[in-house]
């Protein structure tokens, strides 16, 4: 059985496994995509498939009984993730962790295909400072031969900085600033590649296509917005916010946030707090 940790941001061990709670859920559907794309195909035992949940909560479950078969995202204010610390020959735990405006995660599948299938994740959503600490809280938990894979694992994949990762890494950035998608003529322009070719190495790095995660960062600014309008008072309607994050109408927005959170935003904006280091 698995316990919560103490505080935000926090690792420990429990019975044998190292639990870990963020800061906040962010990028929910990143995560959601990713895993179905990512860990069903390479383990082929499990039938990956989310169930809702009460509330907000997502269960996600890989579909067989072991020691890596499920997980929790608990809540909108907190996550904890629970992961069996023994180390094999391969990667066999899962760590997922969230925070403003970062994704990362290890899977259960072997080194090689570690290395081929999932490194360009690490360089969309991660820093060199980021990594580093992240390596720093999990080594006291993890088997020596681990310790020097991790630090090899991030150190190679900072030196790599690959063309196309980084044309992606800057789409993604771009997108989020403006709120908006790039033309297909412009992209072209940018790339050496043709536009489908593009799309499906976006897809392959990101776990969604551009209009996918586009919605992503469109619920994280109205997100946002309603935590700043709880935190502030502020004056601001609910189809103002829905208006500024880029929905077309009130209606969408009361549906998305409906079918992300499970709250509807009138009392979702209660329930969230602000993001100060957003």
């Amino acid at each position: 059985m698995c316990l919560r940790s103490g505080g935000a941001g926090s690792i420990r061990g429990v019975n044998g496994w190292i639990e870990f709670r963020p800061q906040h859920i962010r990028l929910q559907g990143i995560i959601e995509r990713f895993l179905l794309r990512r860990l069903t195909p390479l383990r082929k035992s499990y039938s990956a498939r989310i169930l809702p949940r009460s509330g907000p909560s997502l269960f996600i479950d890989l579909g067989r009984t072991s020691d890596v078969d499920r997980f929790q995202l608990n809540g909108l204010h907190e996550t904890f993730y629970c992961m069996p610390v023994e180390a094999g020959v391969q990667i066999d735990q899962i760590i997922v962790e969230f925070t403003p405006g970062a994704l990362r995660s290890f899977s259960s599948v072997p080194m090689p295909l570690l290395r081929s299938q999932l490194l360009p994740v690490y360089e969309l959503f991660g820093t060199p400072q980021e990594w580093s600490g992240l390596a720093g809280a999990l080594m006291p938990h993890l088997p020596e031969r681990r310790v020097l894979f991790l630090e090899e694992f991030l150190v190679a994949k900072l030196k790599e900085g690959q063309r196309t990762e980084r044309l992606i890494y800057d789409i993604v950035h771009e997108m989020k600033r403006t709120n908006t998608l790039h033309p297909r003529a412009e992209l072209e322009r940018r790339s050496s590649y043709g536009i489908r070719t593009l799309e499906r190495q976006f897809l392959d790095m990101t776990g969604m296509n551009r209009r996918s995660l586009l919605a992503v960062f469109r619920f994280e600014r109205a997100r946002d917005q309603l935590a700043l309008l709880e935190k502030e008072s502020a004056g601001q309607s609910l189809a103002g916010i829905a208006l500024d994050a880029g929905y077309y109408d009130q209606a969408q927005f009361n549906r998305d946030m409906k079918r992300r959170t499970g709250l509807p935003p009138g009392r979702l904006r209660g329930e969230i707090p602000a993001c100060d280091d957003c």
